[in-house]
């Protein structure tokens, strides 16, 4: 039943965010970036020696590459997730602006090899839809919530949704296994969440 109500949650929100999307002109998109990292540089304060994982956005994703190149001019350690067939953890590459790039699993664009492992200290994460207790509704194959789960067993991890604020919902429907983040950064505002430990 809860699977069927995710799925069914899903799909409406993909459809929402897709007509969104697809209402936005290009100038509108790129200043919907600009803001995002204004919102997200104005509400953390990371520390220097901080390693945080990114993502490379789906077309209909709000795109971060903005927030990413400003937290790399900053000095930040940044690295973007790799997925495997073999495995339900991410592996996350260390990514500068002159990275080669190339098409992973699920067309994601991630950073070629040799590019170094690390293990984020912050995770940067897409979503499809948000609530305001921290749930969040993601493809469904459990790659950041099984990935933030193993590194939470060795580190404190911090994690940020990103997404467009027309995502927010009233409530996502949670497994025990979910791992909710810690606040969503929108276009407009950055919400923070007193997350419990599942």
């Amino acid at each position: 039943m809860l699977n069927n109500h995710k799925a069914t949650l899903r799909a409406q929100c993909l459809q929402k965010r897709h007509e969104f999307v697809k209402s936005l002109a290009h100038a509108e998109k790129q200043a919907i970036g600009t803001a995002l990292a204004h919102n997200f540089l104005t509400t953390f304060e990371l520390p220097d020696s901080s390693i945080i994982a990114g993502y490379w956005p789906l077309p209909d994703e709000i795109d971060c590459r903005p927030l990413l190149h400003t937290l790399h001019e900053h000095r930040h350690t940044i690295c973007l997730p790799v997925t495997s067939p073999s495995s339900q953890l991410l592996s996350f590459r260390q990514w500068h602006p002159d990275t080669p790039m190339a098409g992973g699993m699920f067309n994601i664009m991630a950073p070629d090899e040799p590019a170094a492992i690390l293990n984020p200290d912050v995770i940067l994460l897409p979503l499809i839809g948000f609530d305001l207790q921290g749930n969040r509704v993601g493809f469904g194959r459990g790659y950041y919530d099984f990935s933030i789960a193993h590194l939470k067993q060795t580190r404190n991890i911090l994690s940020i949704g990103l997404g467009y604020d027309i995502q927010k919902v009233g409530h996502v429907p949670a497994h025990t296994h979910d791992q909710p983040v810690d606040a969503v950064a929108t276009e407009s505002k950055v919400y923070k969440f007193k997350v419990n430990n599942r």
